[in-house]
């Protein structure tokens, strides 16, 4: 469970501990970790490889504790923190996560570069979110430009993961690239199926926040008046009917399919037991199905 990854935090003084605890809780109750690419893909390569479970445990410790510092800054960038939570608290509160997160890499995998490893995912991922954060339905980013920002952002993150692990598994310089690849097309093609799902929702964070994800960018580049319509209508069916007739949707639901070919040619590079391989795929299947909004 995700609670039980704070142990690498140490001894924090109790406004944060508290404050920890409960971000951990939260996502804790969100998310199901068979399924739950963050641990289910680094888990699985760990298992692939007969990491040691102590080690094994280590790790899927410190991609916890990765995600959590980068959600609860995102969630702070955005204004989504939930009420009684100030900023420069979730700051704080991100930065004790992400020094977790160093310690149990550094425990998963002896003598691997952990601090080369998160600082290049740590990199990207500011980039990404910074070209996510100066977008906006009046400033929107082109596809490509969306694209590189999910990419540096989610992509980067799941990189880091996939590439622990492979580093926990002591695996040569090449399958770790390869692992690495893998991972970052992975957490892209995640991020934009959650992008898609988030605009069904009617309590849409990405709407509230006025982004312009991967399908909004796709519209109103080719419609411009009629999306920016859609946008201010008080509900978001307009919207969704404009992003389903004009293609939209189906333009990244191909993208995904895409990036599901792309990660099963990779997975067939590398060399695994087939039982793996079969767990693997079903994992790539079951994340990835037909979006229909």
């Amino acid at each position: 469970m995700v609670e039980n990854s704070l142990g690498w935090l140490g001894d924090p003084p109790a406004p944060l501990r508290s404050l920890v605890e409960s971000r951990a809780e939260r996502v804790a109750r969100q998310t199901d970790p068979e399924r739950w690419p963050v641990v289910a893909v680094p888990a699985r390569i760990a298992r692939s490889y007969g990491v040691p479970s102590e080690r094994a445990e280590a790790l899927l410790d410190g991609c916890r504790l990765f995600f959590l510092s980068a959600d609860v800054i995102d969630d702070a960038q955005d204004g989504d923190l939930p009420v009684g939570m100030m900023w420069p608290q979730a700051i704080n509160a991100g930065n004790a996560f992400l020094f977790g997160a160093m310690a149990a890499f550094a425990a998963s995998a002896p003598g691997a570069p952990v601090a080369n490893e998160i600082g290049r995912a740590g990199l990207a991922l500011t980039s990404g979110q910074a070209m996510d954060l100066a977008s906006s339905w009046q400033r929107p980013m082109s596809e490509t430009e969306v694209l590189s920002s999910v990419r540096q952002k989610s992509g980067a993150s799941m990189q880091l993961y996939t590439r622990m692990a492979a580093l926990a598994a002591e695996q040569n310089h090449d399958i770790v690239d390869l692992w690495g690849e893998l991972g970052g097309i992975w957490g892209t093609m995640t991020q934009l199926r959650s992008d898609l799902l988030d605009l069904a929702d009617p309590q849409s964070r990405d709407l509230r926040n006025r982004k312009a994800t991967l399908p909004i960018a796709y519209a109103l580049e080719r419609y411009p008046a009629a999306t920016h319509e859609a946008l201010q209508a008080p509900d978001p069916l307009p919207l969704l009917t404009l992003l389903r007739s004009c293609g939209a949707l189906a333009f990244v639901d191909l993208a995904i399919d895409g990036m599901v070919l792309e990660i099963e040619g990779l997975l067939g590079q590398i060399p695994l037991p087939e039982a793996s391989r079969v767990e693997f795929s079903a994992l790539i299947r079951q994340a990835s199905p037909s979006v229909v909004i």
